[in-house]
């Protein structure tokens, strides 16, 4: 039987919003609250002020809900489609202890990190981007118009031309006769790779094959392990039960392999015993953590703990994040260099080769 709150809800309404416009909508609610304007004047304002019609209309959604009589959380549950499980849960504990605004902090600080760190390894990957981009399109270039009409001047017997600058010209001829297709597979490939890019946190298979890539294994679970850990934090310090915490917080790791694992420390917990047990015998949190916790559930101070663990791993993984990239620019200046020494022998070669013929 539905409960007054959900009798009084009316159906679920889905308009879809970016996490730079949840933080900053997130930011602008908090620093009204602390101003003294009431919710209800906020969500207004936020409406009336926003610079996209989606954030618009789910802010006045929620205004709506809220003349009606229901609470802020209540709103926020109307339209969860529109607002993280993370963001939701808070606002509920929020509600409860009366720390709205502290917890709307809480939340715009948690959510600015996150894109904090999405921007760094944007920024990490323009480099090598360029790198790559470079190397094969002057491949392309210099195989497809410049090779060709080279050979030619050259007026060399084909069966005299070096093996180097045969496999030029065949990769010449190739995507001369067949550039269509090249174009197709690459348009393939593409595509594929953002499906499977999409499907990271729900397909178990690639998310365990990304933990074991030498370098970006380990990478990518220091990303996995904060987000938890930082959510975890996030959540038990604004009050919300541990196993509700733990719910929530799996779904923020966005890898189903340590969300499998995070299911198996739930259950520890849910049998009544402690939350380091589990974390210390899993192979894929280190062991900083396990300890931090247990020294957080034997002094009583687990949210302290938690976000002493977080605030490393920020640093830490900032660390790791130069340090790979740091490390792959060298490969890629080397893959770069071989392109061009294997364009410059294929070039070259039966220059010299020539000699026979004088």
């Amino acid at each position: 039987m539905p409960s007054a709150i959900d009798a009084a809800s009316p159906k679920k309404d889905k308009v879809g919003i970016t996490d730079k416009e949840l933080l900053t909508a997130t930011r602008q609610l908090e620093l009204s609250l602390n101003s003294g304007v009431s919710l209800l004047e906020s969500l207004h304002f936020i409406a009336t002020e926003a610079p996209t019609e989606n954030v618009k209309k789910l802010f006045a959604n929620m205004a709506a809900h809220i003349t009606k009589g229901n609470s802020f959380s209540s709103a926020l549950r109307t339209c969860s489609d529109s607002f993280p499980r993370l963001y939701v849960n808070l606002i509920v504990g929020a509600e409860k202890s009366g720390s709205l605004p502290e917890t709307l902090s809480k939340l715009a600080d948690y959510q600015e990190k996150q894109d904090d760190m999405k921007k760094k390894i944007q920024t990490y990957m323009i480099y090598p981007c360029i790198i790559f981009t470079v190397s094969m399109a002057t491949l392309f270039f210099v195989t497809l118009f410049v090779m060709p009409k080279f050979v030619k001047s050259l007026n060399l017997p084909p069966e005299k031309l070096p093996g180097i600058t045969k496999l030029l010209m065949g990769l010449s001829a190739f995507l001369a006769g067949y550039w269509y297709v090249c174009i197709l597979v690459l348009a393939g490939a593409i595509w594929f790779a953002r499906r499977q890019i999409q499907t990271i946190g729900e397909n178990p298979a690639l998310d365990g094959a990304l933990l074991k890539l030498p370098l970006l294994g380990i990478l990518v679970q220091k990303i996995y392990i904060s987000r938890f850990v930082s959510a975890l934090s996030t959540l038990l310090e604004k009050g919300v039960p541990i196993l509700e915490a733990l719910k929530v917080s799996r779904e923020v790791t966005g890898n189903s392999v340590i969300a499998q694992e995070i299911d198996k420390i739930y259950e520890n917990v849910r049998m009544g015993m402690g939350l380091s047990e589990k974390i210390k015998s899993s192979p894929y949190f280190p062991p900083l953590v396990g300890n931090m916790v247990a020294t957080g559930e034997m002094t009583g101070r687990l949210p302290q703990a938690l976000a002493k663990v977080s605030q490393f791993y920020d640093k830490d993984v900032d660390t790791a994040l130069k340090n790979f990239f740091a490390s792959l620019e060298p490969l890629l200046i080397l893959g770069m260099g071989t392109i061009v020494g294997i364009i410059v022998a294929g070039m070259m070669l039966p220059v010299l080769s020539m000699t026979e013929f004088v």
